[in-house]
């Protein structure tokens, strides 16, 4: 879903499917980078995966998606910052998370 944006209110709206790529996908530490990097932000965000919608503010939440390795993601966001919200997401999952290993 592409960017919309309502200029009267500074509010945007967004969404990105991403994959999984680190070995052991959505687990506590991925959570809790996930968690923090959107914490902060001016946005309402969630996590989907396998039918299931998580608040992407809490680790915890986020762990109950049990996404695992190969697992399809979709994150959504509303807000003032959501665009900031969803490029921070998919740079923590498309660098694994910093799980990979060099090579």
């Amino acid at each position: 879903m592409a960017p919309s944006a309502d200029p009267a209110a500074g509010v945007s709206d967004t969404s990105v499917r991403l994959t999984l790529i680190n070995p052991l996908g959505l687990h506590a530490r991925p959570a809790a980078q996930i968690a923090t990097a959107v914490g902060s932000l001016a946005a309402t965000v969630a996590v989907e995966a396998g039918g299931r919608r998580a608040d992407a503010t809490s680790s915890l939440e986020l762990l109950t998606l049990g996404a695992g390795q190969g697992a399809e993601i979709t994150v959504t966001a509303t807000g003032a910052d959501a665009v900031r919200a969803i490029d921070a997401v998919r740079e923590l999952v498309l660098a694994g998370f910093g799980e990979l290993e060099a090579g």
